[in-house]
Formats: C-alpha cells, structure tokens, sequence
C-alpha cells in the first residue's frame, strides 16, 4: 500500500509536502492537503470536528471535486482549480500550489478568503519600521536574514510587541503546526495578538495539543504515581488508595513531589503539603519569623499572604480569623476564603472521623 505522504491531493493534483499546504487526510479514499480542503470557495463544513476529514464530509468533498471539473486553473490550464480570488471582478481561479508559487494571499479567518498574486494582500508594516528594514534583520524562527522590502510577501511581522519581530511564513506555519494551543509571539509571548495576526496573514493555527505532548510523550512529568519520602512506610511507594492514609498527595507548590499521609504524617483531610525544597525556598523569599513567642502564624496550609505568615493587619484581608473551635490556631481572612468562620484542619478532621463511625 502507498504510503499517505506519496499519495496525490484530489484537489491541486500533487503529493507535495509542504507546510503552507497544510497535512495530507484521508477520508473514504479521499486524499487532500487541509489547506486545499479549507480554502475551497464552495464546499462547508456540514459535520462534527471527528466525522469526514475534520468535520468536512466525503459526500460534499466529492461534489466539490466534481464542481471543480468545470474550471481550470489560470496559472497551469488544468481543470480542478476551487479556490478563487475575492478581489471584485477578478475572475483568477487556481490550485493552491499554483497560486502559492505566483504570490498568492490567503486568510483563515471570517470566509477564508485568497487573492491571486495580483492582488496580494501585503501587510502593512509602520514607516518607522519600513526605515529601519532597510538593512537585513532575522527570522525568530529559523534565524536567518530577512530582508524585508523585497520579502514583503513571503513574511509575517507580528504586530503584538511592535518590534522588529519577524517570520518567514513557512516557518510561521511550521511553528504553528508544531506548537498547537502554545503558540505564542516568540518575543512577547502575546497568545491572542500573535495567533490573529497569523491567521490574517496566511498562517493556519491548529487547534490541537502541541506535537511534542502528543502520543501521551511526557504523561510521566505530569504526575508522579509514587511516594517520594525516604521512608515509605506503605506496601510499595505506587500505592494509592483514595480518601484514606495511603493516598497519594502532591506538593502544592512544585506539584513533583508526592507521598502519603501517613508517610508525611498527615491528617485524613490534607489535600496538599509543602516539601522540603520548597519549604527551603519559601524560606528565604519571606522575612524571617518573628521573635515574639507569643506571635501565632497562619494555620492555613497554602498561605497566600506575601510579608509572610507572621504578618497580620487590624482590617483588611490580611487580618486575623481565629478558629471557631480551638484558640491556638489563627488564619488571615484571606487565606481561609473571605469567611468570618474558619476551623483548623484538626478540628475537621475530628468531624470527619466522629461523623464516620456514627453512620
């Protein structure tokens, strides 16, 4: 069986792989670049995103095809051309490789709309900018010279940082392709300003994961499935049992580093904890504990105070809530959810094991 990357496009006719033609799909034998699918002038997506080739339909893919018989493409003089140029009374109808390779223009965004290469839709660039281009300036993709007047349409500027930011389109779309939902402006990390300004300029945005945390690559960093206490005192250090001592629970501030109650000695109640490193580095971004024995400090586990948990105010969200049960313990209005009523996590855990053996 031929392989998908050698097959021909239904569409432009070629087995081109390039990444301003978008990727091969295959539906019911239909074979097509994405981009030659999308930026066809009459064919709709009448289906759900995981039926036909990304929500478009074999049955309305064929009657696209069939439609394109009737016209041929202005640059090569083959039928099949389906994308037509949106310019008033431009009567310029190719495929899109034909057109790519004449200067061709092509939004993904509203209609999808392409320009022949006549009527190219340049970007348009500030004059302060279009000064200081004079001289070569670097793709932040692939970090090669750009010069930009005679490279107008084949780059993106990207309009989010208002620098001298700027990509060659192909890299754009290799970029975006790679990235998914983390593209994101190379210098400015703008997420919503970079994406629109691609789109407009001829940069599709998948909305997908990104192709390096596909295929489930890095599951194992997101969550670590075992106890990391030197001492485990559980049957092995993978053991998790929920909603008792055996359940596992992760640093709330790192997220790496788990164990179990009972290993870290903690209550049934304890969600999360503070390990040792972190605890470390808390330690020396807070201002050193005060002297006062009596002075209580915040009993609420993630202290979202910033002058640390000694610091406490008359008024405010940082002054103090004391325990509804036990005097000892003392929290910042903040810290326990805005609520004049607050009870520390022994007295929960008390409740807890009192309303357990009475059922």
């Amino acid at each position: 069986m031929q392989p998908l990357v050698q097959k021909r496009c239904k569409f432009c006719k070629k087995a081109t792989n390039n990444p301003l033609l978008g990727e091969k799909f295959i539906a019911n034998d239909i074979v097509c670049h994405y981009y030659c699918l999308v930026l066809s002038n009459n064919i709709n997506q009448n289906g759900a995103d995981n039926e036909g080739i990304l929500g478009f339909l074999p049955v309305d893919i064929r009657k696209e095809l069939k439609e394109s018989r009737k016209t041929r493409c202005s640059y090569c003089g083959k039928e099949g051309a389906t994308i037509h140029c949106q310019q008033k009374h431009c009567k310029t109808k190719f495929h899109l490789p034909c057109g790519l390779a004449k200067g061709s223009s092509h939004e993904f965004h509203g209609n999808f709309p392409s320009y022949c290469g006549d009527h190219h839709r340049v970007q348009r660039l500030p004059m302060t900018l279009l000064k200081s281009a004079d001289r070569e300036v670097m793709c932040v993709v692939c970090l090669d010279d750009i010069h930009v007047r005679r490279e107008r349409r084949s780059i993106v500027w990207a309009t989010c940082c208002k620098r001298q930011t700027f990509l060659h389109r192909v890299c754009a779309q290799q970029y975006a392709n790679n990235a998914g939902y983390d593209v994101k402006c190379p210098n400015c990390s703008s997420r919503i300003d970079f994406v629109n300004c691609l789109l407009k300029n001829g940069v599709f945005c998948p909305l997908r994961e990104a192709s390096w945390e596909q295929n489930g690559s890095f599951n194992d960093l997101f969550y670590s499935n075992m106890c990391c206490m030197r001492e485990c005192q559980a049957d092995s250090r993978d053991t998790d049992r929920l909603n008792s001592l055996w359940e596992l629970i992760s640093c709330s501030r790192c997220v790496a580093f788990n164990a179990h109650r009972a290993c870290g000695g903690f209550q049934l109640l304890t969600d999360s904890f503070l390990c040792e490193p972190c605890q470390a580095a808390l330690r020396e971004e807070l201002p050193p504990e005060p002297t006062d024995s009596k002075a209580k400090p915040c009993s609420v586990a993630e202290c979202l105070n910033p002058n640390g948990r000694y610091a406490f105010s008359n008024q405010g969200d940082w002054r103090t809530i004391q325990c509804g049960h036990c005097p000892n313990f003392v929290a910042h209005f903040r810290c326990c959810d805005s609520k004049e009523t607050w009870y520390c996590n022994s007295y929960q855990w008390a409740s807890f094991e009192s309303n357990r053996l009475n059922a």
